[in-house]
């Protein structure tokens, strides 16, 4: 009899450390975003899942461009585009639009073409715009309205998701 108390006080002492470890992870909860990242070839952009600490719109915004940022350079079925220069792109969340601001360190460091300069703004658009809550994404280049980017596309008014194959 003393061995089944033994038991069950030994058990009781398992189910309560397991029910705070998990109350604990709880607190930290993920979410899972998508991805567009530039494929091998720099024709398409691949969707590509990943794992972000759940937060509010602005947080899970940061997120996304922070990863974009870093990139997945060992991976050799992706290129990058976007240039691993921190603070090169920051990102502010009003209502259903992300304002992305890109810095003169990118432009100087992204490639030129009008092709990757389409990857790289729909990159950040589509991956932008697959968080519940934004809708349009707005470019500003070192904190203004400009009319391009690299050239090529005009950046005075938001963008939405668009399939870019």
């Amino acid at each position: 009899m003393e061995i089944m108390k033994k038991f069950v006080f030994c058990t009781l002492i398992l189910v309560c450390a397991a029910a705070i470890f998990f109350s604990l992870d709880k607190d930290k909860p993920a979410e899972t975003l998508k991805l567009y990242i530039v494929d091998a070839e720099m024709l398409h952009l691949i969707p590509t899942e990943i794992t972000v600490r759940k937060t509010d719109v602005q947080g899970a915004a940061s997120d996304v461009i922070a990863a974009l940022i870093r990139g997945f350079d060992d991976n050799p079925k992706i290129r990058r585009l976007i240039p691993k220069i921190r603070g090169c792109m920051s990102v502010k969340v009003k209502g259903n639009t992300a304002y992305v601001n890109i810095s003169e360190a990118m432009i100087k460091n992204h490639p030129d073409g009008r092709d990757l300069e389409r990857l790289t703004v729909y990159s950040v658009v589509n991956s932008l715009t697959s968080i519940s809550g934004i809708e349009n994404v707005q470019f500003t280049i070192n904190g203004k309205i400009r009319r391009d980017f690299m050239g090529y596309m005009d950046m005075r008014g938001a963008f939405a998701f668009e399939k870019v194959v």
